[in-house]
């Protein structure tokens, strides 16, 4: 099953004016500020088919609010198919506040993990899509700080020997914004990969917003020369946290003997499935 691009990229397009809304509908009238974390990985096209398929998501909010109100929410989701064979992460971080004192954070991780039995003199490959969607948005750049960050990756090891693995291969992106300073994007690829960067959008030319997205299609081929265990980790992680600054002096020690009036909340969600397609393993 070979993903169309044009479809990725019509969901890119569709998705950035529907971030873009979102800092308009948290910014009232006192400050404001919303960070916002998104990604898909999707793995298809494999030569074969793996021997073990794990799906993992792992979701973690915290929000502090003293003065005004604070969201944070996070969501992720891993789904391996063998008909049509395919994998895919997804996850999605986002905080919003608004007020004087406080913080709020948002963190969602995705990851699947594969095995496959490679045959003596035989090659393996697979396609791969990798896109993500980062927003911050403040009132006051002074006051409010926003930060989005967000990191797609697969990686293969070879595990014929159990107890000692071996690292072979990779491919990562890492982007990540915040309104107080710069923007970061990076790409790191070993040999064996290759990839097109399809489509990246940097938008910082509305006021106290930054927006940055993009997607990448790309491939994975090696040949083995001898029989070997492989192992494909999958892993995507998106982080999003809004804060204001703790206020100094005097104001700030009147405050301790009022922490037992704060507001904190945390909620974590953890998932694990796991799906085995055991075909007979020769060792």
């Amino acid at each position: 099953m070979l993903l169309n691009r044009s479809i990725v990229k019509q969901l890119l397009l569709f998705f950035t004016p529907l971030v873009s809304s979102l800092s308009v509908a948290a910014s009232p009238s006192l400050a404001a500020t919303l960070a916002f974390s998104s990604g898909t990985l999707v793995i298809n096209n494999y030569s074969q088919n793996p021997d073990v398929a794990k799906t993992s998501t792992d979701t973690d909010t915290l929000t502090n609010a003293k003065h005004g109100s604070v969201d944070a929410f996070a969501d992720a989701e891993a789904i391996f198919s063998d008909e049509p064979l395919f994998s895919f992460n997804t996850s999605v971080s986002e905080s919003s506040g608004t007020g004087r004192i406080y913080r709020g954070s948002a963190k969602s991780q995705a990851e699947i993990v594969e095995e496959f039995l490679i045959r003596k003199n035989q090659s393996f490959s697979f396609d791969f899509i990798a896109s993500w969607i980062l927003l911050t948005s403040t009132d006051n750049s002074r006051s409010e700080v926003a930060r989005a960050d967000g990191k797609l990756s697969f990686s293969l090891f070879d595990i014929t020997n159990r107890k000692q693995p071996v690292f072979l291969d990779s491919f990562s992106i890492l982007a990540g914004l915040k309104n107080l300073s710069g923007e970061l994007f990076n790409i790191q690829k070993s040999q064996y990969v290759s990839f097109d960067l399809e489509d990246k959008v940097l938008d910082n030319t509305l006021e106290g917003e930054k927006l940055l997205g993009g997607f990448v299609v790309g491939n994975y081929s090696r040949n083995f020369a001898n029989k070997t265990r492989l192992k494909l980790i999958g892993n995507q992680l998106n982080y999003a946290e809004v804060k204001t600054p703790e206020p100094s002096g005097t104001l700030a020690l009147s405050c301790v003997g009022l922490l037992s009036m704060m507001g904190i909340r945390s909620k974590r969600r953890k998932q694990v499935s796991e799906r085995d397609a055991l075909r007979s393993q020769a060792n």
